[in-house]
């Protein structure tokens, strides 16, 4: 939407906060850089709902203090609004229990703007991200019954540091800490994922079982130990497991033995014996890209007839495919997910697992392929790659026809993806992605 373009300008976004916020704007902090971290927003297209639609965005800002010249950093969440709801948004959020950042005011209300400004850790849904971020709170949670001498008690700790890895406003913040001993030049590494609710109990139980299994299969996929659930602050701990990403190793020389490992990992997964309460059927992708198609084509009016075809090619053909055992499924595997060690893959990041059609997770991952540094014939070796080992190593446990059709719905949901956090050249994108969804594109170099 038109009316939310300027909250995803990151260069007039810096001018805005350091002009709005208070202390930014008398000089206390100079606002050096602005980055845009993630947007997105839920829009109504009927006329008497359209004031209810709104962006979300979280930006990263590097600020100077005038006085110190002291340099930091400060993570802000912003949610834009129609029709001057913020102000609305802004008595809710007004509890007693805000953090005073490092750099500004907890909470700000811009109603010119109609807009409402969260400062890290502050959010108006994980009310407890204090106690994860802040180093002197944090230690009264740690996981000592599960670490290693020198760490396991709060008085072995001389230091903690906090470094922030990924945060999701509203869902879950995830975050690496560095102990140091008290009396030794040991340090640890660890990692909490703090969640809004207690979803993460079950990711917990997951990971668990995952862990045992990486244990007792030596030629299989690696989990990170788990180190526990905490039920007041919602939080999993993990141990930090060795590795080199794989976005940053995979290459033209070695590309056919790490995802020949990787597919190796995944038929293990989806051949587990773990279960999960979430679902995805062939009808729950439908009624969902149904409504994300209706959204895109709205947005891009030029590509609303070919998104139609698309839609009814996918509709028309589901009844078609092979019905196929329901198998767990990672439901947003992606080549970020991944980490190498030692000729093995390690797998993290377990939120969005379900019971569902193995072939969307291929699909998932080969789509991503195509959004990354990798020239498109690499692209196609490396898509290859990945199907043939699969094929093999899953045996029954496969079908092209399936794959294809997924193909093309994780397709359409990149480019809703793009849409929703209003990314630049939209209209261009799309149509990269019409292109690549063409049956006539959707063909690997083996197909037995």
């Amino acid at each position: 939407m038109q009316e939310f373009e300027l909250f995803t300008d990151p260069a007039r976004m810096r001018l805005i906060f350091q002009q709005h916020l208070p202390e930014f704007d008398r000089g206390d902090w100079l606002i050096n850089d602005c980055q845009l971290l993630w947007s997105r927003y839920k829009t109504y297209l009927k006329a008497r709902s359209r004031g209810k639609s709104f962006l979300c965005a979280c930006y990263q800002l590097s600020i100077t203090d005038s006085r110190s010249q002291e340099q930091g950093q400060q993570l802000l969440y912003a949610k834009a609004c129609l029709e001057d709801r913020s102000r609305e948004e802004f008595r809710r959020a007004a509890v007693p229990s805000l953090t005073l950042p490092r750099f500004g005011r907890p909470l700000v209300h811009l109603p010119e703007l109609d807009l409402v400004v969260w400062a890290f850790p502050n959010d108006p849904q994980l009310l407890h991200l204090v106690e994860v971020i802040e180093p002197q709170r944090v230690i009264r949670h740690l996981p000592y019954h599960r670490l290693p001498a020198g760490f396991n008690t709060p008085k072995n700790l001389g230091r903690v540091e906090v470094e922030v890895i990924h945060y999701y406003p509203e869902q879950r913040c995830t975050t690496r800490y560095r102990l140091q001993a008290k009396i030794s030049s040991q340090a640890l590494h660890l990692f909490g994922k703090t969640f809004k609710a207690d979803e993460g109990r079950e990711i917990y139980r997951r990971m668990e079982y995952l862990w045992q299994k990486s244990l007792a299969e030596q030629d299989g996929f690696i989990v990170a130990q788990p180190l526990g659930y905490d039920d007041k602050i919602k939080t999993i701990w993990q141990a930090s497991q060795p590795g080199t990403p794989l976005i940053s190793l995979i290459n033209r020389t070695n590309y056919q033995a790490l995802l020949e490992a990787v597919a190796h990992g995944l038929v293990s997964l989806h051949q587990s014996d773990l279960v999960s309460p979430a679902r995805k059927t062939l009808n729950d992708h439908l009624i969902e890209i149904r409504a994300k198609i209706d959204k895109l084509g709205h947005a891009c009016p030029m590509f609303r007839e070919p998104l139609g075809t698309l839609l009814r090619d996918l509709e028309e053909s589901a009844p078609a495919l092979v019905v196929t055992p329901e198998r767990l499924i990672y439901g947003d595997f992606h080549l970020r997910q991944l980490l190498a060690s030692e000729g093995r893959i390690v797998f993290f990041d377990f939120d969005e697992f379900a019971l569902g059609d193995p072939m969307q997770d291929l699909a998932n991952f080969i789509v991503d392929l195509h959004f990354h540094h990798f020239e498109p014939d690499m692209v196609k070796q490396m898509a290859t790659t990945l199907v043939e080992a699969y094929r093999i190593r899953a045996s029954g446990d496969w079908s092209l026809d399936r794959l294809r059709w997924h193909l093309r719905l994780q397709f359409m949901t990149k480019a809703y993806r793009f849409y929703r956090q209003q990314k630049p050249d939209l209209e261009q994108v799309v149509q990269r992605i019409m292109t690549l969804a063409q049956p006539e594109a959707l063909v690997f170099s083996k197909e037995g």
